[in-house]
């Protein structure tokens, strides 16, 4: 069996749209967005 999932992290940063991010996280922390998908690379037409 192949594992075809991939995981990416992506780092926030502070503006004033994410600034309540921040704020729910904590003085001093850093904010991240985590992207699961099972489906890697470009879809093949059916």
């Amino acid at each position: 069996m192949k594992d075809t999932t991939v995981v990416a992290m992506f780092k926030a940063l502070p503006s004033d749209k994410s600034q309540f991010l921040f704020d729910a996280a904590g003085a001093g922390e850093e904010v991240f967005f985590l992207a699961w998908t099972t489906t890697p690379g470009p879809s093949r037409p059916t």
